[in-house]
């Protein structure tokens, strides 16, 4: 429905906020030659000015597709030719977890949030650096298919066995045991 191909296209999920950092990526991904587009996902709310700055910064390569959830989002992140998270803040990145149990390749800001979910899995970039993100964007780029398939794979073992709502609610379980025998 978004005229996009497999694996032709960058993606990243989130609110434009200026936390999320969409303003560095589109600065970094301005300065690069390549014909994959950059689709990035999500919407304002409240945020409206920062909005419309990075529709004005965004070149015709770049694709605002708005809030979308269920199977088409499911479909951007299955396709993509890799995700990338540019936060200088984040919780726990949800979207990162997503992108990763997708089996995509994820490029992300080296924030302790991201890292905490990937590990040494992802490749990283200084949070909030321009030239770094703009080194990384090229690097995973010219990476070969089965050199980002690996990466992939890898994420999404590390997503199966860290973050499934089965093993999370193990973990929380055992938590609460811990502390009601050391509070005894």
């Amino acid at each position: 429905d978004l005229g996009l191909e497999r694996e032709r296209y960058i993606l990243t999920v989130g609110r434009f906020i200026v936390e999320r950092g969409f303003h560095t990526l589109l600065e970094a991904f301005s300065r690069i030659e390549t014909d994959l587009r950059l689709v990035i996902v999500g919407d304002a709310r409240f945020e409206e000015r920062y909005a419309s700055d990075l529709r004005r910064i965004a070149d015709d390569r770049v694709l605002f597709p708005g809030y979308i959830c269920g199977n088409l989002l499911n479909e951007l992140y299955a396709h993509c030719s890799f995700y990338v998270l540019p936060s200088t803040v984040e919780g726990l990145p949800i979207s990162l977890i997503e992108a990763m149990s997708f089996a995509r390749p994820v490029l992300m800001s080296d924030i302790p949030e991201n890292l905490e979910v990937a590990g040494e899995i992802a490749r990283t970039f200084r949070a909030g650096n321009a030239d770094e993100l703009e080194r990384s964007l090229r690097s995973m780029i010219e990476t070969g298919t089965e050199e980002r398939a690996e990466m992939g794979r890898s994420g999404k073992e590390r997503v199966a066995a860290e973050y499934t709502w089965d093993g999370v609610a193990d973990r929380i379980e055992r938590l609460y045991l811990e502390c009601i025998v050391s509070k005894d």
